[in-house]
């Protein structure tokens, strides 16, 4: 005769029909935490922060002792469900700061100091200076003629023959001179020179000779105008400011002067004015200038950093000087625009999108620079955005699409073939093998290597879009899809509010989960990796390790087909008793024997229910393991279901059609 063993106790199989399952599959399961294979509950939920403000509908936590010291953190409250929050990229950041990216909001950040003290949050990003800066050399250029001073020295030796009274005689003169130019009291040498020149002259000689030599010299200065060349110069400069935490904006507009070598550059900042300082926190001025090398390449270089009251600085330091410096650094560097959401990649990158199909990335550990040219766009709205690995997995109204990279720089668009919007940001859900996210005909996973819809052989798409997948939000728990409604419960009629997909256990395909609140949304816990519910003003830990109690459980079993109608007798539950059941033992005069008993956990261990051909033939309290259950006769039937609800911890059930069949005498 026909009898039944239920053990491995599994999810559901909703495309399936009812009566094709696995023996050991689910018609119906709730709160069924089936991982071990047994049939146990979900642990309660437990409730780790009330939200201070009853508008919030986002939240998030930093803890200031151990990881899951819910009490002892800051938490920070949002009323757009939509807010990203990431920790600074950056290594041993000192200030600890949070950023933070909504569609409601400019992107912001503050250290955590300032968060504690509930101060403003501030505007991320450093503007450009408006005004390019005043550069006055001290020496102008010359305008006209340059005036040299040449000196010269000569020889002259002259010689004469004749008779007393009358002579004739021959000069020869040689001349040697240098010459030098005097510009803005620098003395620069032009050149030196020789030459030769001879005359005839006559004289009258004493009677007593007849031959004279005579000889001399003699020095003269002569100022002449010859055209002479001064060392020019032309460099440019700009100036930047950075704010008390370190942060560079771009450079202003440069300024380009020439002047002679040597001069003093008195170079004149433009203060901020009160747009610019606005929620930021500006500290300090640097200003830059060019410097050629031998190639002709120029770049600027950090000349001094000045306070950001300071105005006025007097170049006067050298290029060999400067040149071993800092070489301006934000020279492309923007603030991040409108940002309508943003998350954080590998090798300190943050990704956002903006302007509808614009996808922009920061500089690398570096939030607040966004440089434009590493922008790229994608043919669909955006919805939102996930990481799986080092790729960028981008859910739009479309198409989704990877970007992969391991600078901003050089990412690399890949358009996936699968046709899937997404239809609930809320619904997108990083993790290490995929990205997830809801589309009208199921679960959508995206990593480099698959785009799939993983929920079909599960949930056909009329029954998926009957859940209502526009409302859901969802978080990773464990190796799990953990979905809520947004909605008061699901679209299946089971008054239900979540479900739970796990694709990696065979025991754990399709669960229905009912959250005892409506759910307002979930998020994933960056510290410790638990899903974190919000639900009627406050924060609750999913299936949470410290709750002392368990969700009652209900499991009901496929439809069992027979080709001849059957008649089952008896049955047998084999269970064990948690140690966070603690109501009193039920007893045999406190049983309900009620056939329309609703499960009672302060009073009750199991209740156990049968169903031939539809029809409920059997409510029964079951109070103790391996009770003998006696299903009532007179219900013959082709179509058999087995319904448990409890808060034990259940191994197997037996049915059979005569009570010798499981063993009782």
């Amino acid at each position: 005769m026909p009898s039944l063993k239920i053990e491995n106790f599994a999810g559901m199989i909703p495309a399936r029909d009812p009566t094709l399952l696995p023996e050991n599959a689910a018609g119906y399961s709730r709160n069924a935490s089936l991982y071990k294979g047994n049939l146990q509950g979900f642990r309660q939920p437990s409730l780790v922060h009330t939200l201070s403000n009853s508008a919030a509908v986002m939240a998030y936590r930093v803890p200031l002792g151990a990881p899951y010291d819910f009490a002892n953190s800051v938490w920070m409250e949002f009323t757009d469900p939509y807010t990203n929050v990431i920790r600074a990229p950056v290594i041993k950041d000192t200030y600890k700061r949070y950023y933070f990216f909504s569609p409601s909001n400019v992107p912001q950040y503050s250290p955590l100091a300032s968060i504690q003290s509930n101060a403003l949050k501030l505007t991320l990003g450093v503007p450009a200076p408006e005004q390019a800066p005043a550069v006055l050399p001290s020496a102008p250029l010359p305008s006209g003629p340059v005036t040299s001073t040449v000196t010269t020295s000569s020889t002259n030796t002259s010689s004469a023959t004749g008779t007393a009274g009358s002579s004739s005689s021959s000069a020869t003169t040689t001349t040697s001179g240098s010459g030098s130019t005097t510009v803005g009291g620098t003395t620069t040498p032009t050149g030196t020179g020789t030459g030769t020149s001879s005359a005839t002259t006559s004289t009258t000689l004493p009677a007593s000779s007849t031959t004279a030599n005579i000889s001399g010299t003699g020095s003269t200065t002569t100022t002449v105008s010859t055209p002479s060349t001064p060392v020019i110069e032309t460099r440019a400069y700009v100036y930047t400011w950075v704010t008390t935490y370190g942060e560079e904006g771009p450079p202003s507009l440069p300024t380009v002067v020439t002047s002679v070598a040597g001069s003093t550059y008195q170079v004149v900042v433009i203060p901020p004015l009160a747009a610019d300082t606005t929620n930021r926190s500006l500290g300090s001025v640097n200003i830059y200038r060019t410097v050629t090398d031998a190639s002709g390449n120029a770049e600027y270089y950090l000349v001094t950093t000045m306070p950001i009251t300071a105005t006025v600085f007097n170049d006067t330091i050298l290029d060999s000087t400067i040149s071993t410096g800092t070489i301006l650094p934000s020279l492309n560097w923007t603030p991040p625009p409108a940002l309508q959401g943003c998350v954080a990649m590998p090798n300190g990158i943050l990704a956002g999108w903006a302007n509808d199909r614009e996808i922009w990335f920061c500089e690398p550990y570096r939030p607040h620079a966004w440089p434009v040219a590493y922008s790229i766009s994608v043919d669909f709205s955006i919805v939102g955005l996930g990481v799986t690995g080092s790729s960028l997995v981008i859910a739009t109204t479309g198409n989704p699409y990877i970007a992969t990279g391991i600078t901003p720089g050089s990412m690399t668009l890949q358009k996936m073939s699968i046709h899937e919007p997404c239809i609930s940001r809320n619904s997108i859900v990083s993790s290490q093998e995929a990205v997830y996210y809801s589309s009208e005909n199921g679960l959508v996973a995206i990593n480099p290597g698959m785009a799939d819809l993983i929920s079909k052989a599960l949930v056909s798409r009329q029954d998926w879009a009957a859940l209502g997948p526009a409302n859901f939000c969802a978080a990773k728990y464990s190796s799990a899809y953990l979905a809520f409604t947004k909605a008061t419960t699901l679209g299946d009629g089971s008054g239900d509010n979540g479900f739970i997909i796990d694709n990696s256990s065979p025991n754990t395909p399709y669960i229905n989960i009912r959250f005892p609140t409506s759910v307002t949304n979930i998020f994933q816990d960056e510290i410790t990796g638990e899903a974190l519910v919000i639900s009627n003003g406050a924060v609750y830990q999913w299936d949470a390790q410290s709750a002392t109690t368990q969700l009652p459980y209900l499991w009901r079993s496929r439809t069992f087909q027979f080709l001849y109608r059957q008649q089952f007798v008896a049955a047998l539950i084999y269970f064990t008793l948690p140690t966070s059941v603690k109501i009193p033992a039920p007893s045999s005069a406190t049983r309900n024997t009620s056939q329309t008993q609703t499960f009672d956990p302060t009073t009750q261990y199991l209740i156990f229910r049968v169903y031939a051909d539809g029809n409920l033939v059997l409510v029964r309290e079951v109070q103790k393991t391996a009770e003998l259950i006696m299903i009532p006769s007179g219900f013959k039937a082709n179509f058999w279901q087995f319904e448990l609800e409890g808060q034990v911890t259940i191994t197997n059930f037996q049915v059979a059609t005569a009570v010798k069949d499981l063993g009782v005498v």
